[in-house]
């Protein structure tokens, strides 16, 4: 299915009006698989290093739309498009989960971002 067609034909919707958003995209922990050999034999070995940085995890119940009604605590397959305020942006790190998401500055400021959300139960 089209992706824009996707957004339109979902279950409900909600505006997030005013998310202050600190995270920082370099909050992250890549996982690495490596391997090494030498005269002993070879070896794999699995590590996840973390590069550093504040993450912002946001749960769906914890968010309170713009006409004041809470968001129910688990949403079946959300999308959340940030809008931005401002000339930074923000990004959604990762796929979004049934009950929280994380978000993240786009641009390394040490400012906050203010920034609108679409929230999209996509359901079944």
């Amino acid at each position: 299915m089209n992706q824009t067609l996707g957004y339109l034909l979902g279950k409900r919707m909600w505006w997030i009006g005013g998310l202050n958003v600190w995270g920082e995209l370099a909050a992250t922990t890549p996982k690495f698989l490596i391997s090494e050999s030498d005269a002993g034999g070879f070896r794999i070995l699995r590590a996840s290093y973390s590069l550093g940085g504040m993450t912002q995890d946001v749960r769906f119940g914890e968010l309170v739309d713009v006409k004041g009604n809470l968001l129910p605590s688990i949403i079946n397959r959300p999308r959340v498009v940030p809008i931005s305020r401002g000339a930074t942006s923000a990004v959604i790190q990762g796929e979004a989960q049934a009950d929280s998401f994380r978000i993240a500055k786009a641009n390394a400021t040490s400012a906050p971002v203010l920034v609108d959300l679409l929230i999209i139960e996509m359901g079944e």
